[in-house]
């Protein structure tokens, strides 16, 4: 049993990884992380809108991301292009209430190619 053991362990670690980085791969958080990042993404709405719409996304337009403030403009890289993208000030939340359910202190966009929904600025120290 113990050799047996000794002999799956490998390739169940393997097979475990293999599946994270599937996951991350498509835009998904890792397992324990999700939660937190679905009731945040869930929780937030479009700020060129009235809030009575709706949110504006889900865990599958959301994500963490790089960015920067340039020029200023925050930008962020898109996902799907891989590329920076210039952030519209209207897009940027800015409602406390949905800033304090960030799960960490990223940057996140919430987009589709060729549309932004939302973009919550990462927190810095200073």
């Amino acid at each position: 049993m113990i050799i047996l053991a000794r002999l799956l362990l490998p390739f169940l670690l393997g097979y475990l990884l293999m599946l994270a980085a599937l996951s991350l791969a498509r835009g998904q958080h890792p397992p324990h992380e999700m939660d937190n990042h679905e009731r945040f993404y869930r929780y937030l709405t479009r700020p060129d809108q009235p809030p009575v719409q709706g949110t504006c996304c889900g865990n599958m337009d959301c994500y963490a991301t790089a960015a920067r403030f340039r020029n200023g403009h925050w930008e962020a890289i898109q996902r799907e292009t891989k590329l920076w993208v210039v952030i519209p000030d209207e897009r940027v939340v800015r409602r406390e209430d949905e800033l304090a359910l960030r799960p960490t202190n990223q940057a996140f966009l919430c987009a589709t190619t060729g549309f932004i929904y939302c973009f919550v600025a990462p927190l810095t120290d200073g």
